[in-house]
Parts: C-alpha cells; structure tokens; sequence
C-alpha cells in the first residue's frame, strides 16, 4: 500500500497494477494469496488492477499468444540451455503486461531457498513471473508449477540471470520485517523459522540490493550463480565491498545466520 502511494504521488492518472505468481497448490493458488493477504481495492485504494498472473498469460502452451512476449537474448548474453525450454527453441516468454510496464517493482520477503540459494527480488520474478501457461509442468503432486524449468544447480541460476535479462526490474522493495529461514517454505515449521529482521530494503540495482540482502543472511553473493552472472554482464553490482548503503543502521548491526538446511 505504501508503494502504491508513493507511485502515485509521481504519477497521478498512471495505472497501477499489482501482479503476481504464487506457487499452486491445494487452497494455495494466486487469488487464494489474495484473499488471505487481503489484497483487494479497498486495503489498496491507489492499485487499478490486482492482477493472478495465470490470467494474464494466454492458454496452455500457447506461444503465439496475444497476452505473452517473446524475447530471445543474443548468444553471448543466454546461459539457459534452449534444449531445455519448452518449445527447445531460444525465446523467453513473458506476461506482455509484465514486459512492457512502464517501470516494474520487485517486492520480495527476505528469504533464502534450497535450489537458488536466495530468494530475493531477481528469484522473487525469475521464476514467480514467469507465466504458468508455458512453463507450468505437474511434479511433486504440486499442479501448474514452474516445473518445465529445471530447478537444479546450475541451471536455474542460469535461467534466473536470463529471464532478468530479458527484462530487468526497475526498483526493488524487500520485505525484511519479517524474514524466513529453511525457504522457500520455511521447511517443517515454519512458524518457527521466522526471522524477525525489522528492515526495509530499497533501491535501484536489484542486483545490489539482492547481494547485500544475501549478506546480511549469512551467504556470500560471489557463490550465488546468478547474481554472478548479472554481475559479469553489467546488469548490477554484487560485490558488497563496492555497495554504498544508506540508511539508519550498519549491515554489520542487522546481520544474522539464516539456517539453510537442517543439517
């Protein structure tokens, strides 16, 4: 609520949406988030439209779509091997209203995650925006995932780096009120693996922003792939010694070991 204010501030008569992908499951689809969070025009009086991705991004495997784009990065840009996509051709597809907003905001919860190492605003739409209708793939009795990804190292690091590529957020917002070990789920108890961190995070380089978060979670961003990746192709900076950061606190103040695992 607040950033949708804040955005209408600058622009008055602009539209504003709110999009997003939740990971399906029984009683856990998009509008089902919704419902629970409370997202609705009442609790977000200056948002247009509240938007589930699923309906917003053509039918199944539908790659000609009038609702999708389809962006194909040059060879010395693309990691994610093509014969692992879908359609085992090179493009990327995206929800157009996604791809062609005027400027996108990432606004992630301050989590860690068991294949990506964080999950933060560059994870938070490499794969939650990423649109179901093309790459959602039934595994693990959990429907309409993005399971046409493949979810192991290193591969989704690369297609992280590529769906980034094909097209870059503008802000980042994190959520570190309220932060959560063991993710993307919290493991076996989730209750118990919150972490209250009492921060905000914002800025312009998602990539800056997503490397100091992994440091204040106890990682090291020159061993999470994709923030690498974007790093050596000049989307951002991931070395934190180079981040300036501003604020009323040090990092070294706020700084605590996310578990990872329970090993």
């Amino acid at each position: 609520r607040a950033a949708s204010e804040l955005v209408r501030e600058l622009n008055p008569s602009g539209w504003i949406g709110v999009i997003e992908g939740s990971a399906p499951g029984d009683g856990q689809g998009t509008k089902d988030m919704f419902k629970l969070y409370g997202y609705n025009k009442t609790n977000l009086p200056q948002v247009d439209d509240i938007l589930a991705l699923e309906d917003i991004d053509g039918a199944d495997k539908d790659y000609a779509s009038a609702q999708l784009v389809a962006v194909s990065l040059a060879d010395s840009i693309s990691l994610y091997p093509d014969s692992k996509k879908p359609n085992k051709s090179r493009p990327i597809y995206l929800a157009k209203l996604y791809a062609q907003a005027d400027a996108v905001i990432s606004i992630p919860v301050l989590k860690n995650h068991e294949s990506a190492a964080l999950t933060v605003s560059i994870k938070n739409i490499g794969i939650g925006m990423t649109p179901p209708s093309i790459y959602r793939k039934d595994l693990y009795n959990i429907p309409n995932l993005r399971f046409e990804i493949d979810h192991s190292y290193p591969d989704m690091h690369k297609w992280i780096h590529d769906f980034f590529m094909s097209r870059p957020i503008d802000f980042v917002i994190v959520d570190g009120l309220q932060g959560l070990q063991h993710g993307p789920g919290g493991g076996s108890n989730p209750s118990q693996n919150r972490m209250n961190m009492r921060l905000i995070l914002a800025g312009n380089d998602p990539v800056a922003i997503d490397a100091i978060s992994a440091h204040i979670i106890g990682m090291d961003p020159s061993k999470i792939n994709y923030l690498v990746y974007l790093h050596n192709h000049g989307a951002g900076c991931a070395d934190h010694k180079l981040i300036r950061v501003h604020g009323n606190v040090r990092v070294s103040d706020v700084k605590k070991k996310y578990k990872h695992s329970d090993a």
